[in-house]
């Protein structure tokens, strides 16, 4: 879904084709304007439009030499009157053609034009992009249709590289907890993007100016909706997968409290596992600890390792660290997070993923599974690059265009196995 779909809109959308100029030049006839002036008319008297005359009288007579050169200069004069006519119009017919079909194809394929209004680097390869629309109108529409969004689970948008014609999703970042309301309001779409060298779209947006123009094709409906019935998750975030797994919080717990209500879901629990390649991109993290969780005897040195090294890190806050540890703030108890670097030799692995499992309560008697995965109580979410979801649980497959979520696998598929009760998962 999110970090590294790129499709081609060729393949999925068929434009309509180009018209020719001769096409053009259809729609606007500028021959039969000199076909009375150029073609001479047969006198066969069965062409009413030309032979017709009143009753009673003759044929008109025939004017001098004089009067028949000053008809067809006139004639000549008209000519090329018209013809300058329709050598101007046709650009201008040409370019408000071209202009109709291409905002048609644009709002046909959703995409609307935002501008990047600001690019706040924070980490050495990523940045949070701030945009809004062009069109004042749609601030309207952020406001509440996007309010729903956020309310309602994970979502993305698409961006579109116009030279190569591709596009690829990016998760927007909920409204800030850290930020007052103020602050948020019209403040358009977050992303946290990724520079990535050898990625066609997040090179092109990194080198845009503030002030470019970025075109987004917007959803209408959540791509995973965090149902009521949910009461535990546990969300697997690789990298600037933290994107959906800080939509699941604000669909957890700030969704409610939008709509007026003073203590939503007091009884969730979400416990993130993010892992990142460097500390850079989590500076400032520090894991929670598990309450009332039992260690194996040999786990005493790597834990110990762990916390020594996490520990040290306490200093300035990354924005992404400043975001969860405002939510955790917000309500305390109900969100936990752990922090594994790379360079810190800390990683995301089975025993990590079944001490979160660990963590969940067995559902309430009588909750009815059979609803979907979605409308489960407990639940696995893994958001990240491929080869992060693909390592924990199992690449996601392709068919028939379509993305779905394959066969469930390795570490993720082992850890839920040793859970006595039953857990959905979902590859984001």
């Amino acid at each position: 879904m999110v970090h590294s779909r790129a499709t081609c809109l060729l393949a999925r959308y068929k434009p309509r084709p180009t018209p020719c100029l001769r096409n053009v030049t259809q729609r606007f006839p500028l021959k039969p304007c000199f076909k009375s002036s150029l073609t001479a008319q047969p006198n066969n008297g069965l062409d009413s439009s030309h032979n017709s005359y009143p009753s009673g009288q003759g044929k008109p007579v025939e004017t001098g030499t004089h009067q028949k050169k000053h008809q067809k200069t006139g004639s000549t004069q008209n000519k090329f009157v018209a013809i300058g006519l329709g050598l101007l119009a046709a650009p201008v017919a040409w370019y408000a053609y071209q202009t109709t079909e291409q905002d048609r194809g644009l709002k046909s394929l959703g995409f609307v034009k935002y501008s990047l209004v600001a690019k706040e680097p924070v980490s050495k390869s990523a940045s949070i992009f701030q945009l809004v629309p062009k069109d004042n109108k749609y601030l309207t529409e952020i406001d509440q249709s996007f309010s729903d969004l956020f309310k309602s689970g994970i979502w993305s948008v698409e961006f579109k590289q116009p030279q190569l014609q591709i596009v690829r999703a990016y998760t927007p970042l909920p409204p800030s907890v850290a930020a007052d309301q103020e602050q948020n309001k019209n403040n358009g779409l977050r992303f946290l993007i990724r520079h990535d060298a050898r990625g066609e779209v997040s090179s092109y947006l990194h080198r845009l100016p503030l002030g470019a123009d970025i075109e987004v094709r917007r959803p209408s409906v959540s791509e995973y909706p965090i149902s009521k019935h949910v009461r535990q998750v546990i969300f697997l975030a690789g990298g600037t997968g933290i994107a959906p797994a800080l939509q699941v919080a604000h669909a957890l717990f700030e969704g409610g409290a939008e709509d007026g209500v003073d203590h939503p879901r007091k009884d969730c629990k979400l416990h993130i596992l993010w892992a990142n390649r460097t500390r850079d991109d989590c500076i400032g993290g520090v894991s929670d600890q598990a309450s009332g969780q039992q260690s194996k005897w040999y786990s005493f040195l790597y834990n110990s390792q762990k916390s020594t090294k996490q520990n040290s890190s306490i200093g300035p806050q990354g924005a992404m660290v400043q975001e969860l540890e405002s939510l955790k703030k917000r309500h305390p108890g109900q969100i936990t997070v752990e922090y594994f670097v790379d360079e810190e030799g800390t990683f995301i692995n089975e025993t990590a993923v079944c001490n979160a499992l660990g963590r969940l309560p067995s559902p309430s008697p009588g909750h009815d599974q059979s609803h979907g995965p979605s409308k489960a109580e407990r639940q696995l979410l893994i958001s990240g690059p491929d080869g992060f979801i693909s390592y924990l649980a199992g690449p996601k497959m392709w068919r028939n265009g379509v993305e779905e979520q394959g066969p469930l696998s390795n570490m993720a598929a082992r850890a839920i196995a040793k859970q006595a009760c039953p857990i959905a998962v979902w590859k984001v």
